[in-house]
């Protein structure tokens, strides 16, 4: 495909519907046709880059990988950075990236529209944050092939971010890769309730 002919095709698909990347928010918006969802500059450049490099190889990597227990509820979460890299029709370079493992949600505001004579979606009342990877063995095999050499490891606290090494993410609960990433000390939970009597 040449370059007119890849410009003019990206131009005929303006018009199509571009819908999230997110499959939470693809959801809500199918529930809730009556409203509209215009897209993000993140969908956008997905379609910029899926039609830059349709059929091309595409290598994932993750740039960095977070911890979360969202609410202190006690259920650990991960989310992470992904890049997608491949080659466009030219030959170039092209890259996309996205978070993976957490989403902003919206809730809608219903209300009774006379017109249609039921209750409908009128708008967006706010965002609620969704985390759905769990922090467990499972998910940890397929996640970590995809990070390299230089991947950030990073605790989310809820108010504050904390990067610390790969073997305290991996191995530490997370009061102490917090703590450790927070004091450089490696303090185990038994010995931290120890220290405090």
């Amino acid at each position: 495909m040449t370059a007119a002919e890849t410009t003019a095709t990206m131009a005929a698909d303006n018009d199509d519907k571009i819908e999230s990347v997110y499959p939470e928010i693809r959801d809500f918006y199918r529930q809730h046709p009556s409203l509209d969802y215009f897209p993000s500059a993140l969908d956008r450049t997905r379609r910029f880059f899926d039609k830059m490099t349709e059929g091309n190889e595409i290598t994932k990597r993750i740039d960095a990988l977070y911890r979360v227990m969202p609410g202190g509820g006690g259920k650990e979460y991960v989310y992470y950075a992904e890049q997608w890299l491949a080659n466009d029709y030219l030959g170039n370079e092209a890259n996309w990236g996205w978070t993976v493992g957490r989403v902003e949600v919206p809730k809608a505001h219903m209300e009774w529209v006379a017109d249609e004579g039921k209750i409908l979606a009128t708008s967006i009342e706010r965002t609620e944050t969704k985390y759905n990877i769990e922090y467990n063995e499972k998910n940890l095999k397929e996640i970590l092939p995809l990070c390299h050499n230089t991947t950030q490891f990073i605790i989310n606290t809820g108010n504050q971010l904390y990067s610390t090494t790969r073997n305290s993410w991996m191995n530490d609960s997370f009061d102490d890769c917090v703590e450790f990433a927070q004091t450089g000390k490696r303090v185990r939970g038994s010995d931290r309730e120890r220290e405090k009597k």
